[in-house]
């Protein structure tokens, strides 16, 4: 199937041996002897074939399209439903014809149960077939009561007749189940992806030996159905991790299966035997051959993939325009014709996945699996050897829309951020390395029910997340960090936080955030950037929150709702010594709550300001509400000429709000509202 290096010499020789017998043919002369006979009043008439499908619509037979559904719209299957289609074959044309109608699935989407198994729809999908049902039944009991014998969906249904010219219509009934023996093995979970399963019917016809020549009725024998091939398409409902050629290891964000419906001995007599197939992508918006990549599998015995980032092919930065189409198959070097799809092959694999989840959101990828038409006898040694006209034909079709990336372990999801866009948390994950937001990259990181933990051993600065871009962090989950080596010194010279925020970050509702290591600068987060706490929690042993100012252009704090718990809720700092600027810090609580884990006494504090030099003159905290619960706010510890400047404008204090003056004296900022 590969196209080696001398298949394609033999291509390259063929065609030039042709060209040279053209040549030659060009520069000849033949002579013949010719005589011919004339005769203009003979009639021929055209005999012609035309078969049509209906299905009963009520009280009213309607014909048959591609877009028609012969099924009940929306139908949520459960043990016992029962639905009946009848359809009519008609001969409408002056020619006899003999058929086929066949029901397959063209495409199936997989969920996973209970225990982790996949559930197919069709293994629990059963249906019969009534041959010459020209009155429908008194009811669904009734029809189903006929069924004689019936088979598991996935088997198909093939009905062989034929009609003569003239003749009256052909009558079938189907009878779709769900037996009442099926029990919660087809039951899936909420949340997961709903088994669905699409139903093709197809109606083939040719010629039937009835009408007869001067010799008699055998010459419409082997006539062939014009049969264009199918392919049954099923979603994976687990998408597969696949190292590219460059290494990356990364999840697919989709990944299906083509299942050809012919067998081998079938499309080796199938008109496109020699036609080659092939998996087109196709995306609807505008990206770069930086933004995804594409992957496939043929070896059913094998659970290698071929992957690769569409740069590896086609180099960094390619445009590639909305409607534009990549060959799969031959981007990869691999020639592959229909019957070998159908004999060697039988189940092909293909998937995609985003390299930059920003630009992918909201694209969506079409697959095709195509038969590109061929002419020349691929076993000529002197002529055309399976050339391709341009022509082809689509069997297989499935489309995928980019939307959150869904991730399961610690290095899809670190490959997912270091992406962007959005990503969600399919189940919990330990992380063992610190995962970085990069400079530039917008992340919104569902944890969706799910919790990250950090487990590594380490005698250094450390965190969960280190975020240096645009990150939101929403649902319900906890993110929890234990360090085992964290610095106990007195002045710690290194930090192990759950998060560093070096850019701007949101954490919303139901997202808790821990730290319950023992350091001294041990964070929940640690805020060198722009924070916004939206009902989310931060638990610290120590301190759950520090807001420190060094090198940033801008450092805010915007506490909106939620909690902040710990020994010491929070804490601003200016690390830096006697700056010539007083460096800029901004604090808004609009609500919320900073609460100390120890008991409750006026000498604990909720939130403290601190510097180690710097003049505190451009820190400025406005307090709108909130509670501050078990200590005192205290104001310019550390450097005391310049205290931060506060406005209190609401909220509830247990203890007067205090600044500190020299010699550990203090006056009152604000009395509590006890």
């Amino acid at each position: 199937m590969t196209k080696t290096k001398s298949t394609k010499r033999a291509l390259l020789m063929s065609a030039l041996s042709l060209l040279m017998c053209v040549s030659m043919l060009i520069g000849s002369t033949f002579a013949w002897f010719t005589d011919s006979v004339s005769s203009t009043n003979n009639i021929i008439k055209s005999g012609n074939l035309d078969v049509e499908l209906e299905y009963l619509n009520g009280d009213s037979w309607e014909k048959v399209t591609a877009t028609t559904n012969v099924f009940e719209k929306d139908t949520l299957w459960e043990p016992g439903h029962t639905e009946v289609v009848y359809l009519k074959v008609s001969n409408l044309g002056t020619l006899a014809l003999k058929y086929n109608l066949g029901i397959n699935i063209v495409n199936e989407i997989e969920s996973i149960s209970v225990e982790g198994n996949e559930l197919r729809l069709s293994d629990y999908i059963e249906f019969g077939a009534i041959d010459n049902v020209e009155t429908p039944y008194a009811d669904r009991a009734a029809a189903r009561a006929a069924v004689t014998e019936s088979k598991a969906l996935s088997t198909g249904y093939t009905k062989a007749g034929s009609i003569e010219a003239g003749a009256d219509a052909q009558y079938v009934a189907l009878v779709v189940y769900m037996p009442e023996t099926v029990g919660n093995e087809a039951n899936y979970k909420t949340g997961e992806v709903a088994p669905q399963i699409d139903l093709g019917i197809n109606l083939m016809a040719t010629q039937y030996t009835s009408e007869s020549d001067s010799f008699d009725n055998q010459y419409d024998a082997n006539a062939m159905f014009d049969g264009v091939p199918a392919a049954r398409t099923t979603v994976l409902s687990k998408m597969p991790v696949v190292t590219t050629l460059s290494g990356n290891t990364v999840a697919l964000d989709t990944g299906y299966v083509f299942n050809t419906t012919e067998s081998y001995d079938a499309a080796q007599k199938n008109e496109h035997r020699y036609w080659h197939a092939d998996f087109v992508a196709t995306i609807d918006k505008d990206i770069t051959s930086d933004d995804a990549g594409l992957a496939g599998q043929y070896d059913s015995y094998s659970a290698d993939w071929l992957a690769f980032e569409l740069s590896e092919f086609l180099g960094n930065n390619v445009a590639i325009s909305a409607g534009s189409s990549i060959r799969m198959l031959e981007t990869a070097g691999i020639t592959m014709n229909y019957e070998e799809l159908c004999g060697i092959v039988k189940e092909f694999s293909c998937g995609a996945f985003a390299v930059n989840q920003a630009a992918m959101e909201g694209a969506t990828l079409t697959v095709e699996l195509r038969l590109y038409e061929t002419e020349g006898d691929p076993n000529t040694t002197t002529g055309p050897k399976n050339v391709e006209t341009g022509e082809y034909i689509t069997i297989g079709k499935y489309s995928y829309t980019f939307g959150a990336k869904k991730v399961a372990d610690v290095t899809t999801l670190a490959n997912a951020i270091a992406n962007g866009g959005d990503v969600v948390l399919t189940d919990n994950v330990v992380v063992n390395s610190t995962i970085t937001v990069p400079s530039g990259k917008t992340v919104t990181l569902d944890l969706n029910g799910n919790d990250i933990s950090y487990a590594v051993s380490n005698s250094g600065a450390s965190a969960i997340i280190d975020n240096r871009g645009n990150l939101e962090i929403v649902g319900k989950g906890t993110i929890s960090f234990v360090a085992e080596n964290p610095d106990l010194q007195a002045i710690p010279s290194y930090a192990t936080n759950t998060i560093t925020n070096e850019a701007t970050l949101v954490i919303g509702e139901g997202v808790v955030v821990t730290n319950e290591s023992d350091g001294g600068a041990s964070y929940a987060v640690d805020n060198k950037g722009v924070f916004t706490l939206d009902g989310g929690t931060l638990i610290g042993k120590r301190c759950a929150l520090r807001i420190a100012k060094y090198n940033q252009d801008n450092v805010k704090f915007t506490m909106n709702s939620g909690l902040v718990k710990g020994a010491t809720p929070a804490w601003i700092q200016l690390p830096g010594s006697n700056a010539s600027v007083a460096p800029t810090i901004d604090v808004v609580i609009n609500g919320g709550t900073f609460e100390t884990t120890k008991a409750t006494s006026a000498d604990n504090n909720v939130m403290y300001t601190y510097s180690y030099g710097n003049s505190h003159a451009n820190t400025s905290i406005t307090i709108n509400g909130g509670e501050f619960l078990g200590g005192t706010v205290s104001i310019g510890s550390g450097y005391k000429d310049d205290a931060p400047v506060l406005t209190i404008n609401g909220g509830k204090f247990e203890y007067d709000v205090l600044q500190w003056l020299e010699n550990d004296a203090y006056q009152v900022l604000y009395s509590a509202n006890k």
